[in-house]
């Protein structure tokens, strides 16, 4: 039996190729009979935790949160799709991953990032800390998509989303089994 792995897209901001990233990365994952699901941490409108005590001390009981804690839960595995920015982890995906403390323990954990110089080895690393330190089950597996102006056409728009996951899809589809064996 297939395990429930939600791909959660850690961008939010106007124009973000990581929902068409993720898109194909959910299109992939069911071609190869994964139980996935897309989550959006921009649809759970989290507010930035200003809470007196950590979450590790004291879970956060705002609605909000409250949501994003049940998709977590409900996951047997996540795959966390994130750019680059500045060398490190977006700002609302940090403080998604923040919200929450003891959910992501134990739980399979695949990092896939995306970057223009070298397909976000730092997010990476970055996210490899946090998710270490919270002791989440990280797959060894990195997925590192590297973009390039030729994946946008004249108008800036995305359109190389085939071009730019083909040369990582055997990677994802490691991760993804390493995800089902854990």
């Amino acid at each position: 039996m297939s395990k429930k792995i939600k791909v959660i897209i850690g961008s939010t901001r106007t124009g973000r190729i990581g929902k068409a990233i993720s898109e194909k990365l959910i299109s992939l994952a069911r071609e190869n009979n994964h139980d996935v699901e897309l989550i959006d941490i921009q649809d759970f409108e989290l507010p930035f935790m200003n809470s007196m005590v950590p979450p590790a001390m004291a879970p956060i009981d705002e609605d909000h949160v409250n949501k994003w804690r049940e998709v977590i839960q409900s996951a047997d595995g996540v795959v966390v799709v994130s750019a680059e920015y500045n060398r490190s982890v977006p700002a609302p995906l940090k403080n998604a991953i923040d919200s929450l403390a003891g959910e992501w323990e134990g739980k399979p954990t695949a990092i896939i990032s995306y970057g223009m110089v070298d397909g976000g080895v730092s997010v990476t690393r970055h996210l490899r800390d946090i998710f270490g330190w919270l002791k989440a089950d990280i797959v060894e597996h990195n997925v590192n998509i590297k973009i390039s102006r030729s994946h946008f056409n004249e108008k800036q728009e995305f359109t190389g989303v085939d071009d730019a996951i083909g040369p990582v899809s055997e990677d994802y589809k490691q991760a993804l089994q390493q995800i089902e064996q854990a």
